[in-house]
């Protein structure tokens, strides 16, 4: 059996010298514009030299607040500039990656096939999506784009919901 890993190179490293350094940290780095729509949101995959950037960064905005010409300035309550530390976890082959275990059964089984199982047989109730984002009002056309939207924009997972559903309905 031959062992895959997926190594990923650090961002600033190779924008700056063309170096290839393993990655140790990942931030995600989402600026939102007022009246700009969504937030732009961006992964930035550092190694250990360089991951003290993004937070330091972060720890300047809590300090410093922001402002504009016309508004004293203010103390970041809900940041406009959110830096999330991604935890760490051990390289893992990419078949590992698309099998889950399912909570309530223990089979295993492809994450693409696992909101199936749940729905018939755990009995999960499929999840409606609304028109309109419940965490920024944002509005989509169809069901499958507010998905995208809210994993993409907040760390929405589908499959905690519905795993939510079963044990509401047990």
């Amino acid at each position: 059996m031959q062992e895959l890993r997926i190594l990923r190179w650090c961002d600033v490293c190779h924008k700056e010298s063309g170096a290839f350094v393993e990655v140790t940290n990942v931030f995600v780095i989402s600026v939102a514009t007022p009246g700009a729509g969504r937030p732009l949101v961006r992964k930035l995959e550092v190694c250990e030299q360089h991951e003290k950037l993004p937070i330091e960064l972060r720890e300047m905005l809590r300090q410093c607040g922001t402002s504009s010409g016309d508004e004293p300035p203010r103390t970041i309550e809900q940041p406009t500039l959110f830096v999330e530390d991604k935890p760490k976890r051990p390289s893992q082959s990419a078949s590992e990656l698309r099998h889950m275990l399912c909570k309530f059964c223990g089979d295993d089984l492809q994450r693409g096939s696992m909101a199936e199982h749940l729905i018939i047989l755990h009995h999960a109730r499929r999840i409606k999506q609304p028109a309109k984002c419940p965490d920024c009002s944002a509005k989509h056309e169809t069901p499958q784009s507010m998905v995208t939207h809210r994993r993409r924009a907040h760390g929405y997972d589908s499959l905690d919901a519905l795993v939510a559903t079963v044990k509401a309905g047990k």
